[in-house]
């Protein structure tokens, strides 16, 4: 019976004839095919036992094709499963015929389509129960557009790659220099020099620290009499540069006749204005020495009027600006520390308690209206003791540590603290700050330091309302009683005529100096700065001017 691959192969085995012609006139392409598939051509004999007729080849009318154009990608050989017999075709001939009809088979059959196809070269050998195999192609053909396609592929994921690193770099942080801590300019070095000149390195820091740092200070020359701390030379030296400005900086700058005015009238005045001072105090709510009778104003308000419609400031500082930016129509309170509380609190600190009896007994005689000259000694321990209160309560909410400010509307007060009241502010505004138009709950607080606000809240939840008042006017007297009468007061302060003669310029200056502070700084500026340091100093204040208020906008 015969094979069923004897059966599939009737009629379309070609005979040797039919081989041999179709060898001859494909020989190249045929040679190519079978020397890449066997390594030699398989001989004539194997063919010859299935006689035909004989197929017309199609090759006629058919142009020849290059062989680079089209490369053999595949081979087909034998299934596994025809066993060694099978693969016996794959061999060199050696004249011997096969002894398997599968391997005559699968060699006829490629010649009869190597003879359909004439000269092309097939992608693939269709043998019978075979599985597909890549091959290499042909010697002499080129594997030129599979080639290419794949450079193309490399190519274009280099270049992604690329991109992607470049992109990555693009986005990384550029590297911010390394800026030296160490400051060497003049002016550190300068202040490094007075320092370590201070230092007193025979005491040890973890014994008595003040004393190793403020062991050798001495105060300078000029102010032996009057310096407490480095601090206080650096204000009296402000101070004492201020007659001198007043009296050469008006000719460079005509408005400043108004601040030299009033340095000299402090200076020239001789006669008393206890009734003025007393009659002011009375009308802005602080009584001293007597007690306040019938209905008398909030501590609130009190310092709210004097801070800013007089600008004697007494626990902070209070400034109305304008808006941040040219379409925005609210405004801002502004409320800082005042400065001169530490150089009081300085200045309180150094004096001895009996002394500070004693300036308490003079200043109520001076100040008495009645018969009644002699104060009552619980009253001297009260103003002592909350004059030391308050002090330590505003500094230390405002220094030794880094300030958190707070800008927010009038509204939103009451979110800060339970202890505010936004309806009672916009009332205290309204009422004794007189700002047309009125203030409303949309405009702005803008504080320095939210710890000062705490602190000044903290005072009013501890003592009463007239004991406030009380501590209010006599702080007001510390602060402004020398306008009155400046010798006498002055006298009284530094316990002698000649101490209170060298303090009463410095004293004069710093009336001047607060009353009329960026006159005087202008004065200052046109004296010592040229017009071309005037300008860069103006610009760089306008570029920090623009980064503040852009970091605010935002």
């Amino acid at each position: 019976m015969p094979s069923k691959h004897t059966e599939k192969s009737k009629g379309v085995m070609p005979s040797s004839t039919d081989a041999a012609e179709g060898a001859v006139s494909d020989k190249p392409a045929q040679d190519a095919v079978v020397v890449g598939l066997a390594g030699k051509a398989p001989p004539a004999s194997q063919s010859s036992s299935q006689p035909r007729s004989r197929k017309k080849s199609t090759k006629k009318g058919r142009r020849k094709r290059r062989p680079s154009q089209k490369p053999i990608k595949t081979r087909t050989v034998p299934s596994a499963e025809k066993g060694p017999a099978a693969m016996s075709t794959l061999q060199p001939s050696t004249g011997s015929p096969p002894t398997h009809p599968a391997a005559t088979s699968g060699v006829t059959t490629a010649q009869t389509a190597l003879g359909q196809q004439s000269s092309m070269y097939p992608t693939s050998l269709a043998l019978p129960d075979s599985t597909a195999v890549p091959t290499h192609s042909p010697k002499g053909v080129s594997n030129y557009p599979e080639k290419a396609s794949t450079e193309a592929k490399v190519f274009a994921i280099m270049l992604l790659a690329g991109a992607v690193v470049a992109f990555t770099i693009l986005l990384l942080p550029s590297p911010v220099p390394k800026r030296s801590r160490l400051c060497i300019t003049q002016s550190c070095a300068e202040h490094r020099g007075l320092i370590e000149s201070q230092l007193d390195e025979s005491l040890d820091p973890c014994q008595d620290f003040a004393a190793h740092v403020c062991g050798r200070w001495a105060p300078r020359k000029e102010f032996v009499e009057l310096s407490r701390s480095a601090l206080t030379d650096m204000v009296m030296a402000w101070k004492s540069k201020v007659p001198d400005t007043l009296l050469k900086g008006v000719a460079w700058l005509p408005a400043g006749r108004k601040a030299a005015a009033m340095f000299n009238s402090c200076m020239t005045q001789t006669g008393s204005q206890v009734d003025v001072i007393k009659n002011f105090m009375s009308t802005h709510g602080l009584v001293w020495p007597e007690d306040s009778v019938g209905n008398s104003p909030d501590p609130v308000e009190v310092l709210f009027d004097l801070a800013f419609n007089w600008n004697a400031n007494l626990w902070f500082t209070l400034d109305l600006l304008p808006s941040a930016a040219d379409n925005q129509q609210k405004r801002r309170l502004f409320i800082a520390p005042n400065d001169l509380t530490l150089e009081w609190r300085s200045i309180f600190r150094q004096i001895p308690r009996k002394f500070f009896d004693k300036f308490y007994r003079t200043m109520f005689r001076l100040f008495a209206s009645g018969t009644d000259t002699s104060p009552l000694p619980h009253r001297i321990g009260e103003s002592y003791n909350r004059l030391k209160y308050v002090f330590d309560e505003i500094i230390s909410s405002s220094t030794g540590k880094a300030r958190v400010p707070a800008v927010l509307p009038l509204r939103e007060l009451d979110d800060l603290t339970d202890l505010t009241n936004s309806t009672y502010i916009k009332r205290t505004i309204d009422t004794k700050l007189g700002i047309q138009p009125p203030f409303t709950m949309e405009d702005l607080i803008l504080l320095s330091d939210v710890a000062l606000l705490h602190a000044i809240l903290n005072i009013f939840g501890e003592i009463d309302d007239s004991v406030v008042r009380r501590h209010l006017a006599w702080l007001f007297l510390e602060a402004c009683a020398a306008v009155a009468s400046p010798a006498t007061v002055l006298l009284i302060l530094y316990g002698s005529k000649r101490r209170a003669e060298a303090v009463r310029p410095l004293f004069c200056a710093g009336q001047v100096e607060a009353s009329y502070k960026l006159l005087v700084s202008a004065m200052v500026a046109v004296m010592q700065f040229s017009e071309e340091e005037r300008r860069s100093v103006d610009t760089h204040l306008a570029s920090i001017l623009e980064v503040g208020a852009n970091a605010y906008c935002v």
